[in-house]
């Protein structure tokens, strides 16, 4: 509403323009034609979100048809516990006044519930009954049964509301009849009454529902100060809807969970037993607390929507609200991990087709173009097999790769890319909300198997320990019983030095527990000439193969994908103890390498062009950083093709300066506080690139 009355002041506006100077000359025609221009957008905006919520208006109307009548709904006998405050107070009010059906409240308070019952039956007048019930006794649950079995005969939608917490919500701290009256209530009571009643609904052949709720605490697997305890019953209460609708799937019984993932308000405005009002007012108390209101959209859903879409399913309050359409064929962590994955993901500029030849596209991988050799290799004719097999490929890389390497065979897995690699290796080491130590910012291929492993991510900081050079913050790593693998680059993704053997380093590897992967990713090894090296306190290089000897819950991943920059040569392979290969071997049904990507790599690995490349590399990186140290521009030692600079514009401006010159670069969230992450190129397009960035520091000054 507020946007469509914007649009139409500055369409008003623009008009006014328009009219005041049309009858101006050349410019002013100019001024005439563009504003009409700009008045025809509007409208044809305006026709188009027109457009849109009439498709939007239609896909919803074809939905809703399927849905229960409001006359069906009206012959509904409802039956909701935890009626007399809360979420269960909300939910039984919303369904006897907008559905008028037959509804049984019982909550533990006689008072209160006669209190509830009296205020509902002003709006639904000989439709609502009560009894009251102490969910922490067996026999008062069957009296409750008995009572609705007497009032109303069946029930065919059950809703178990009754939550309460008890005592200190710290595990620790809980005592034990707070913890067994807690688990009492909570779960046990809801799945016997919910026994009852679904037996009931067998008997007489009713197609009803059990709706139960949950919140965000229940998926947190992860320890948290917000309610831990909540964790434990809220999750069980998950799973017991998810095998209860499975048993009942044949009889047409939906059984479902509404998951809350925002802390809603249902106590007007109290918190605690303190009126938030009289300390923050009403609107900022908006701010902390979810209306209640809400939910309504998600209840009716979950009253009326098609078995089939609702029966199994946890309902997620956030999903229903931003992806309904979606919401029934995804699970909500599917959503959620998706939202939070791509939405703030960023894509480098695509490049046209036309001007490719003409466009130099600055990332971490090597800029020079492919040898003879590999010219000569796609020119032959065997260079592809005539048929794909779903057979292993009988390779013979892994016996040069060991060789290279000096380790046996058996220790090598390939992958067809880094990210295949990434993700076997998290699902097979890394348990379902366990975590992953790694330094900031996360390399985004391994955040995506993360979370799509429901895993969660531990960052630790870089730190500036001599002039110029950065180092991984060792001492930060905190672990703890969840903790699951650490991740390092070497060289470092966003810096570009390599992992130093030194004191930090060695500390660190004694913290580190056996029982935790270390995964050492050398995607950009190949670009360090070892001889040129930035030097500190005479610290040598990380041997990762070494380590993988001393320590073998030790994987170290390499790829041909960055040094020998070919498409489609995205080979990606690890290095790791013969029982960890054995194990992912196994796992591995398709393919992991084929005739082409073989014959390419091993076209490549012995090639002295790309060994004199690589020198070629490293003096480049030298000339360029000696350039910037004497126009006094700061940057971080780098033993790679990349490496942190600062510029006095921030990195966004010195892109728009790039593209200006048709230099694209990849976006990232590659940074170091002001300091972003410049890959290099050919020398002659590295004069470009120094040209435009000493441009902009004259500019600033």
């Amino acid at each position: 509403m507020i946007l469509n009355i914007l649009l139409v002041i500055f369409a008003i506006l623009i008009f006014f323009i328009y009219y005041k100077y049309r009858k101006q000359r050349v410019q002013e025609n100019f001024a005439q034609n563009y504003y009409q221009d700009m008045l025809k957008y509007f409208d044809t905006l305006k026709m188009s979100n027109k457009t849109k919520q009439m498709e939007i208006d239609k896909k919803t109307k074809k939905k809703t048809d399927k849905y229960k009548s409001m006359n069906t709904m009206k012959k509904e006998k409802v039956l909701v516990t935890g009626a007399t405050s809360g979420i269960g107070y909300f939910i039984a009010k919303y369904i006897s006044n907008t559905y008028k059906c037959k509804i049984f409240i019982t909550g533990k308070d006689k008072e209160k519930v006669k209190k509830v019952q009296e205020e509902l039956l002003q709006n639904n007048p000989s439709n609502v009954f009560s009894f009251a019930t102490d969910f922490r006794k067996k026999k008062s649950i069957d009296k409750l049964f008995d009572s609705v079995k007497k009032q109303m005969k069946n029930v065919s939608i059950l809703i178990n509301a009754t939550n309460i917490t008890k005592g200190s919500s710290l595990l620790l701290d809980k005592n034990e009849s707070d913890m067994k009256e807690e688990l009492v209530v909570n779960f046990e009571s809801m799945v016997v009454l919910s026994q009852l009643i679904t037996k009931r609904m067998v008997s007489y052949k009713t197609n009803g529902r059990i709706i139960n709720f949950s919140s965000h605490k229940g998926k947190n697997i992860k320890y948290n100060m917000n309610h831990p305890d909540k964790i434990i019953t809220e999750s069980a209460i998950e799973n017991f809807s998810n095998v209860l609708s499975q048993e009942l799937y044949e009889n047409k019984i939906a059984i479902t969970t509404i998951r809350m993932d925002e802390e809603f308000n249902f106590n007007k405005n109290k918190r605690h037993h303190i009126d938030l009002s009289r300390l923050m007012g009403n609107s900022l108390n908006d701010v902390f607390y979810a209306s209640a209101k809400k939910l309504k959209p998600i209840l009716d859903h979950s009253l009326r929507a098609p078995f089939n879409d609702i029966t199994g399913k946890i309902l997620s309050t956030d999903n229903f609200n931003n992806n309904k359409e979606l919401m029934n064929i995804v699970s909500p962590n599917k959503l959620y991990n998706n939202d939070r994955v791509f939405k703030n993901a960023y894509i480098t500029k695509t490049i046209k087709r036309n001007d490719q030849d003409k466009t130099l596209l600055l990332t971490k991988q090597n800029p020079y173009p492919y040898s003879s050799k590999v010219t000569k290799f796609l020119k032959s004719d065997k260079v592809f097999n005539k048929f794909n097999t779903m057979g292993k490929y009988d390779s013979i890389l892994d016996t040069i790769l060991s060789k290279k390497n000096k380790v046996s065979k058996d220790q090598i897995v390939f992958f067809k890319t880094e990210f295949d690699a990434l993700k076997k290796i998290v699902e097979l080491f890394v348990s379902k909300g366990h975590d992953i130590l790694t330094t900031q910012p996360v390399y985004p291929f391994l955040e995506l198997a993360a979370l799509e492993n429901k895993n969660n991510i531990s960052l630790v900081t870089l730190k500036n320990t001599y002039n110029r050079f950065l180092d991984i913050n060792y001492s930060n790593f905190n672990f703890g019983a969840n903790s699951k693998m650490v991740y390092l680059t070497s060289p470092n993704n966003i810096s570009g030095l390599c992992i130093r053997e030194n004191t930090k380093w060695r500390l660190f590897l004694e913290k580190l527990e056996d029982n935790i992967i270390l995964v050492i990713d050398e995607r950009y090894m190949d670009f360090v000439k070892k001889e040129k090296v930035i030097s500190k306190e005479n610290d040598k290089i990380l041997d990762s193969i070494k380590l993988v000897k001393k320590r073998p819950n030790t994987i170290v991943l390499r790829s041909f994908n960055n040094f020998y920059s070919i498409e489609n040569l995205e080979l990606c392979y690890i290095i790791t103890s013969e029982e960890i290969s054995d194990l992912i071997k196994k796992t591995q049904v398709i393919n992991p390498i084929d005739h082409f990507s073989e014959q390419l790599a091993l076209t490549v690995l012995d090639d002295k062009y790309y060994i004199n490349l690589k020198e070629k590399i490293a003096k480049e990186r030298i000339d360029f950083q000696n350039k910037l140290k004497q126009n006094s521009i700061n940057y971080y030692d780098s033993d790679t093709n990349f490496f942190l600079i600062e510029t006095f514009n921030d990195k966004n401006e010195i892109m728009n300066d790039f593209e200006n010159e048709d230099i694209v670069l990849y976006s990232s969230y590659d940074g170091y506080n002001n300091y972003w992450t410049l890959p290099l190129s050919t020398p002659e397009n590295n004069k470009r690139i120094l040209d435009i960035i000493l441009y902009d520091k004259l500019d600033e000054g």
